[in-house]
């Protein structure tokens, strides 16, 4: 493989929706309506931690309620239904509340990722979200990734309202 196409494949999606191209991969669930590619995204993850106020939209959709329980949920809850977050505790999921308002609950999510051993820190990380509704927390989003240049892939999976 030549430079540039390592350079190019660094930034490749592909192995999400091509199993043979083998990645591991955790998933960072943002406040957003989850689309059709949840289930396929969720089964190949390593990791899989809720910000917030995903909680809320992952309990909504009944169908994956407690068939999809993230490894973690994350974040200042200043957005997840108290509710909610004690269905997922009884559900053994663990919840770390990180109250550090000079961080974002996504880059709250990402450094619990990389917060795990060498040999359980996946080789990307999938950030799973909507682009759209507010633009401060697309460039949030944005920002963050910028912050944690450390080596891991990221994979911003936006869905477009």
């Amino acid at each position: 493989m030549t430079a540039a196409e390592q350079k190019c494949r660094l930034h490749d999606n592909s192995f999400l929706f091509r199993p043979e191209l083998k990645a591991s991969y955790g998933v960072v669930l943002l406040n957003t309506a989850f689309g059709s590619q949840l289930s396929k995204l969720w089964h190949g993850a390593q990791h899989v931690v809720a910000c917030d106020g995903a909680v809320n939209q992952l309990y909504d959709r009944e169908d994956l309620r407690s068939k999809l329980l993230p490894s973690a949920i994350i974040g200042d809850f200043d957005s997840a239904n108290p509710q909610v977050l004690g269905f997922y505790k009884d559900q053994s999921v663990e919840v770390h509340v990180a109250i550090d308002q000079d961080k974002t609950d996504l880059m709250k999510a990402i450094e619990f990722i990389l917060a795990k051993p060498v040999d359980q820190q996946p080789e990307v990380i999938v950030c799973y979200g909507r682009l759209g509704g507010r633009f401060d927390h697309l460039m949030a989003g944005v920002n963050v990734l910028h912050l944690v240049r450390n080596g891991v892939r990221y994979v911003l999976y936006y869905r477009f309202f």
